[in-house]
């Protein structure tokens, strides 16, 4: 749940300076010294009060890509989920305030082949009755260079598990484009079919999303 306050007084940034700036006349003598240490203290609270808005201000989400790629056989078969649903607080200045989760729709899982879609959402593999979503949640961002590292809570099958992956974030006028190029999970820990000698423990994912403000 997202939680934005904001002071009344700060609803029109001009508005606020206006009234710090040039407060009203009362009938009784001030003391100026007084009168000028509240307006310090109001446009301050005006400043922070804004950037604190703007700061827990959701990106909206406009596009994304989830593509996944397995080896199976000694091939690495791939496909991809349609139907995901994200929610995004992003400020590069303030990580610390920042956060992305994300929710894919299990049913969505497109393979390219129906049977083979089928089977992979039964109850060997993501048991989507039982467990319709695959949830990433955000716990710690980091940034070096260029490069964020992001550390999330990736719950599938009713099991959560710490993960940790980087991806690059390009910004353009009011877009943001978030992009992992690669990362991987073990199957098995999320009890996504059994161990085999032909299918790969490991999937490798890649998410690219962009957002507006």
């Amino acid at each position: 749940m997202q939680l934005i306050v904001e002071s009344p007084v700060c609803l029109k940034g001009l508005q606020c300076i206006n009234l710090a700036l040039n407060p009203p006349v009362y009938p009784y003598k001030t003391n100026q010294p007084m009168r000028k240490y509240h307006v310090l203290i109001l446009v301050t609270f005006c400043f922070f009060g804004t950037q604190l808005a703007k700061a827990q201000k959701a990106l909206s989400l406009q596009s994304y890509r989830v593509e996944y790629k397995i080896k199976n056989a000694g091939l690495n078969t791939s496909g991809r989920f349609d139907k995901v649903s994200a929610e995004v607080v992003f400020d590069e200045n303030n990580l610390d305030k920042s956060s992305i989760s994300a929710t894919i729709q299990v049913n969505s899982l497109n393979s390219g082949i129906g049977m083979r879609d089928k089977h992979l959402k039964g109850d060997d593999y993501f048991d989507a009755e039982k467990y319709p979503t695959i949830t990433l949640r955000s716990t710690k961002l980091t940034k070096s260079g260029n490069i964020y590292l992001g550390t999330f809570n990736l719950i599938i099958k009713g099991v959560t598990q710490s993960i940790q992956f980087p991806f690059t974030v390009t910004k353009k006028d009011n877009t943001f484009e978030f992009e992992a190029t690669e990362f991987s999970v073990d199957r098995l820990t999320y009890g996504i079919g059994k161990s085999s000698v032909v299918l790969s423990n490991m999937v490798h994912l890649r998410i690219k999303a962009t957002f507006s403000m």
